[in-house]
């Protein structure tokens, strides 16, 4: 999958732009990454160490706290694409969400890295 449209949000890897209403979005390399991990998975919460994983290559407190301000600014750059916003669920991940869908997100439904086993069901 190298393109993928959510609403009015496009994301082209081959290029590594994101737009918004066709409109080129200024992000980083890193942050265009996360987004992209994000959108892959669109409506599902997908656990921090798997984003850390996929972006540095490791889950440490350094790398923690770097994710943090990578998705503050990166919520920052899409606040336009309707109706997308990058979610925080608690002690898991972060998930891109359709907030106009009115789609709730239980702690359970976990995306999960290829080659991973999945989270689903964990604390049902």
């Amino acid at each position: 999958m190298d393109r993928i449209v959510l609403g009015n949000l496009e994301l082209d890897r081959d290029r590594f732009e994101a737009r918004i209403d066709g409109r080129l979005v200024g992000v980083t390399y890193t942050q265009f990454q996360l987004l992209y991990q994000l959108a892959a998975q669109a409506d599902r919460v997908v656990e921090r160490d798997d984003l850390l994983q996929a972006i540095w290559g490791s889950a440490s407190a350094e790398e923690a706290r770097k994710l943090r301000i990578h998705i503050s600014r990166l919520r920052k750059r899409i606040a336009e694409s309707r109706p997308w916003r990058i979610k925080t669920v608690t002690k898991r991940g972060y998930a891109l969400v359709n907030v106009e869908a009115g789609i709730r997100l239980p702690p359970f439904v976990l995306a999960h890295a290829p080659g991973r086993p999945s989270a689903q069901g964990e604390g049902a």
